[in-house]
């Protein structure tokens, strides 16, 4: 089994500041040739560079590198927008990109698509897959909602599960 060398740069944005990049050999060639730097774009952090040939079109250098088609999105595996090995993207449609994400910010559980519902005292847990959520059930102990998230989850999303619990 061959050993894919990583290189790790730093590269800067419009305002000066410097972030690491994770590249492997063929990113690296892309990244060489021309001049990106790192830009906030949905809230995360891509590489980028402007394309003056056309109309200074933004290309995303994960995209470049990877040349999925334009009705797919890649994703990053290990959700790291600034790690651009080719082994931790994978073209993927837009719901499985999103079965890929974090926990939300405004999560108060700890837990994906657990949450307490006051009126009946109970976890409320509820599952969302292309665009339409499901009701998995109501519990009293927050470790069987929890459990019941996480078994009908991996079901659902399989390799493309990401960060269920911030424990």
């Amino acid at each position: 089994m061959e050993i894919t060398k990583t290189y790790i740069g730093k590269l800067g944005t419009r305002k000066g500041k410097e972030f690491n990049v994770i590249l492997d050999k063929e990113g690296e060639k892309l990244y060489n040739k021309y001049v990106w730097y790192v830009s906030s774009l949905g809230g995360a952090e891509y590489i980028i560079r402007k394309d003056k040939s056309n109309n200074n079109k933004t290309i995303l250098f994960h995209r470049e590198l990877l040349s999925c088609p334009e009705d797919k999105e890649i994703d990053h595996i290990n959700r790291n927008t600034l790690d651009n090995r080719k082994s931790n993207l994978r073209c993927v449609t837009h719901s499985q990109n999103l079965m890929n994400t974090g926990m939300r910010k405004d999560n108060k559980s700890g837990h994906r698509g657990v949450s307490w519902f006051e009126r009946d005292s109970k976890w409320e847990v509820k599952i969302q897959l292309d665009g339409k959520r499901k009701r998995i059930g109501y519990f009293t102990d927050f470790v069987l909602a929890c459990d019941a998230y996480d078994k009908k989850a991996q079901e659902l999303f399989g390799e493309y599960l990401g960060e269920v619990s911030n424990a």
